[in-house]
């Protein structure tokens, strides 16, 4: 029945094409497999010269070196449906599941043999479109059966294509990729690499043109196979040469000549082609696909990535850069490798930049025009430098320069000068901690290298680009803590820019947040100090003061910016003009237990307080507001000292003394010496301020008496007899308090 039945189809097939080819004919195939498959008694397997013996599982196991009828049968069976689902081009549909289970079966079982293996994956990657069939594939151990075959055939390319087509449906999902990587995936998809990368595979894959590969049957023969049209062939294929060169005139112009006919033309010919053009081949695509699973394998997978570096991954993607150095897209997707693996731990940082530092740096000088490989570079980079000991490794290999002297090319989007802005940061953050003595820092170097222009560059004119505008004012930032890189900048409008962006962005949070932590690194360099306030940056800073008081960092490197600017001056008074007296004052009101803050602001008014027009302002308006911070802070001694240090400064005029007096600070005083005794810098403090009050006005002396003063003096110039700055203000207080002990010592 089964032998007439056959004919029958095959007299009727000429009729009913549409059954009997494409998924007519496929689907058909499918059903035989079973028997196809049950009718085999043997298995192959490799022999020491790479051919194959096959082995019958019934009676005694004989062996025989000629492929057994049944065997064939089997191959022939699978070789015909994989070509027919290749001329198909269409979806497969749920089948049997115990089609998708014999079809495993005879993969792990044959996976010897390269070219049934490469069969049987044809079907099983027909069948996984659907995702029944998928889950029966998984379910059956097929991933299993995959890993294997590919372990055994690590250079066959025929097979390895196949075989990523069908893995790459598997690796998207998570459980299905963590299950790849544990039956070994990701060691062999790095064998794999590591075997097209090999001189040798490389120098005769770049003989080829685009598209064609070599590949060897199971007899050891030469064919050459066409990942584009999938067509085989004997003969090695030649890559057609244009006889058209190009040249240049006298006048440098541009013109084309023709070897063969010796014709010259100005324009461009349609068959002209670049001496040597650099062509993704056959080769490169497969090389390209290897490492694009591999990214996909290890992509937010810990697991995996661990599993592909402790199997020489990070050495294998060396290998691929030094391979193929000119290949933009290979370039590309191992830039992407690295760039996740050093984002997982610091070890991976080190290992990367140890084996792929030099690459990376030469990959951007090599394709900085191309935007993709610029990106993914300047992202490994980033991470890498995460790790210090990588930052001054990087930056004595001009990464800085490389990054720096492609930013701002025309190809490059705004990402990528946010990217690289962000890059330089990372390594200015490192300058401090890893500076060498005799060497230049990190930061210096970032400056030599172009880096700080080069940033300054890039916003300039991009002022409405907010994000680009902030990853350039934090990289600033961590540049300029070094005051003396700083003041080189001045020149190129740094405090210009600065004072534009807070005036800009004076509602945004984000934004000021930085560029104030950027004014007072800036506001140790007199020289900026300055430049500040003639560009009426004392203005917008103290604004910013005002309407983010409740942002702490805000607040802190403002007043710490204050602080700097009080150092001129010419400047103190200015400050007051520009209602800054009144903000501190009211600052403090509103952050009396805030420590840091607290003291940069009496640290600034203590130093303002030097000019007599800002001391008899606080005096008049802000005793209240320092007897009210003394109260909530009696229990701080560090903070009564700060306090004090104002109170001495606004004691060394009359109106100042006297709101002293009123606001009952000489208690006050007296009352932190009773319980801060132990406090030595207090005590030093304290007493000074006693003296200036005494010193003032005799009446001011008698109050100091009423409260106990002179007694309480001389009782901690006991207790500090080694202590001179104590005894030097001990001695004078209480002689202006009319002591007898200070008359019997006169």
């Amino acid at each position: 029945m089964k032998e007439k039945g056959n004919k029958l189809l095959d007299s009727l097939a000429p009729h009913f094409k549409h059954l009997t080819t494409g998924k007519g004919r496929i689907d058909a195939q499918l059903n035989d497999i079973k028997d196809v498959i049950g009718a085999n008694r043997y298995t192959a397997f490799p022999s020491e010269d790479g051919g194959l013996y096959y082995v019958c599982s019934e009676g005694d196991g004989s062996s025989v070196w000629d492929v057994p009828e049944e065997y064939r049968s089997m191959l022939d069976h699978f070789r015909e449906q994989a070509n027919e689902i290749r001329d198909y081009h269409g979806k497969g549909e749920r089948v049997d599941p115990d089609i998708i289970k014999k079809c495993i079966e005879a993969l792990s079982r044959q996976a010897a043999d390269a070219k049934l293996a490469e069969a049987i994956a044809e079907t099983l990657n027909y069948l996984a479109d659907n995702d029944e069939n998928m889950r029966q594939i998984a379910a059956n151990l097929g991933i299993e059966a995959i890993i294997k075959a590919l372990r055994q055939h690590p250079g066959n390319e025929a097979l390895l294509r196949i075989f990523l087509t069908l893995l790459e449906k598997f690796v998207h999902h998570d459980v299905f990729k963590t299950r790849i990587g544990k039956v070994g995936g990701c060691q062999v998809v790095v064998l794999a690499l590591k075997t097209q990368c090999s001189p040798e595979k490389v120098k005769s894959a770049s003989k080829l043109p685009a598209g064609w590969m070599k590949c060897k049957d199971k007899k050891g023969r030469t064919y050459f196979y066409n990942t584009d049209t999938k067509k085989t062939q004997w003969k090695e294929p030649t890559t057609k040469k244009s006889p058209w060169r190009k040249a240049v005139d006298a006048k440098g112009r541009t013109y084309y000549y023709n070897k063969k006919t010796k014709e010259t033309k100005w324009e461009k010919p349609a068959d002209f082609t670049e001496n040597n053009p650099v062509v993704m081949t056959g080769h490169h695509n497969l090389v390209q696909r290897l490492l694009r699973m591999l990214s996909k394998l290890t992509f937010n997978s810990k697991k995996n990535t661990e599993l592909s570096v402790n199997n020489n991954g990070i050495p294998v993607l060396n290998m691929c850069l030094e391979a193929f150095p000119k290949i933009a897209r290979i370039v590309e997707v191992v830039l992407m490798v690295c760039s996740n693996w050093v984002f997982v731990n610091d070890p991976n940082k080190i290992k990367v930049r140890n084996h792929c530092g030099k690459a990376i740096i030469s990959a951007i000088n090599t394709h900085h025009s191309d935007l993709r490989v610029y990106k993914n570079a300047i992202r490994a980079i980033g991470n890498m430098s995460l790790v210090d000991e990588n930052v001054l490794w990087l930056t004595k290999h001009h990464a800085v320069k490389a990054i720096t002297r492609h930013m701002n090319q025309e190809s490059n989007d705004d990402e990528a000068k946010e990217t690289a802005i962000k890059v330089i940061g990372n390594f200015a953050k490192s300058s401090e901690d890893m500076s060498t003595a005799g060497e230049a820092t990190i930061t210096e170097t970032i400056f030599d290298e172009g880096g700080a222009h080069a940033i300054l560059d890039t916003v300039k004119g991009n002022e409405d680009k907010s994000s680009l505008l902030l990853a350039a004012i934090e990289a600033l930032n961590d540049i300029c803590l070094e005051t003396a890189t700083a003041e080189k900048l001045l020149q190129d409008g740094l405090v210009q820019l600065v004072v534009d962006t807070m005036k800009r962005y004076d509602y945004d949070e984000e934004m000021v947040e930085p560029t104030v932590e950027l004014i007072s690194t800036l506001c140790y360099s007199k020289t900026a100090a300055n430049e500040f306030v003639i560009l009426d940056g004392l203005q917008v800073l103290l604004s910013a003061m005002d309407t983010h008081e409740q942002n702490e960092d805000v607040l802190i490197n403002g007043q710490i910016s204050l602080n700097a600017i009080a150092h001129n001056k010419m400047h103190r008074e200015a400050i007051m003009d520009n209602d800054g007296c009144k903000m501190m004052l009211k600052l403090i009101l509103t952050n009396i237990h805030n420590k840091e803050f607290l003291v940069e602001v009496l640290t600034t008014m203590a130093r303002m307080a030097s000019s007599p027009k800002v001391c008899e302002h606080i005096a008049e308006h802000g005793m209240h507001t320092l007897m009210q911070l003394i109260e909530e802070n009696k229990a701080n001694a560090d903070m009564l000292d700060y306090a004090f240090k104002v109170l001495g400064f606004l004691a060394f005029r009359t109106e100042g003394v006297r709101k002293i007096v009123q606001h009952d600070g000489i208690n006050a005083i007296i009352s932190a010496i009773g319980e801060h005794a132990r406090e030595q810098k207090l005590m030093v403090r304290a007493i000074k301020t006693l003296d200036f009050i005494a010193m003032a006005h005799p009446d001011f002396a008698a109050i100091v008496n009423a409260h106990g003063g002179a007694a309480i003096i001389r009782k901690i110039a006991k207790a500090y007899s080694h202590v001179p700055d104590i005894q030097e203000s001990s001695k004078s207080a209480l002689i202006f308090l009319d002591d007898p002990s200070a008359k019997a010592k006169a």
